[in-house]
């Protein structure tokens, strides 16, 4: 799968109709760029996101983020250029992502994948367990992390 994962490009152009029905088969995702999650952005996009986060607070601390008044977080990720297409939702998932990763990992991120040493199926249970990972995202952010 990482092999398959590595070949994908970003998009570069809208999610239509005609790629929709096309995305079916990996042979077609190797070769049509996509979209990010669905959601008509592009990766380079998707991926800025910690860094915008980072630069409006000062630094990418977990504790702060999962500790920031909701209605504030929302107000700096919808602040031009927004984190994300919807940065209120968003808003509300990086925040319960950095919640769990505090409560789970004290605020180390990077324990997901160190503590104990774990094999590759440990750290994908460990990130599905994360809110908003489903096997696909978890999946893909593992591919990241072996690379």
């Amino acid at each position: 799968m990482a092999k398959e994962l590595a070949a994908v490009r970003p998009c570069t152009k809208p999610w239509t109709e005609s790629t929709r029905k096309g995305a079916g088969s990996m042979g077609r995702l190797r070769n049509e760029p996509i979209p990010a999650d669905d959601q008509q952005v592009t990766m380079e996009s998707a991926f800025a996101g910690p860094a915008k986060i980072a630069a409006r607070m000062g630094s990418l601390d977990v504790r702060r983020i999962a500790e920031a008044d909701p209605d504030e977080f929302v107000a700096l990720c919808a602040t031009p250029p927004a984190v994300h297409r919807y940065p209120g939702s968003m808003a509300g998932r990086i925040q319960g992502v950095a919640r769990a990763v505090l409560d789970s990992y004290d605020g180390d991120v990077t324990r997901l994948w160190t503590d104990g040493d774990p094999d590759g199926a440990t750290v994908l249970r460990r990130l599905k367990a994360l809110p908003g990972f489903g096997d696909q995202k978890a999946r893909i952010f593992l591919a990241l992390l072996g690379k």
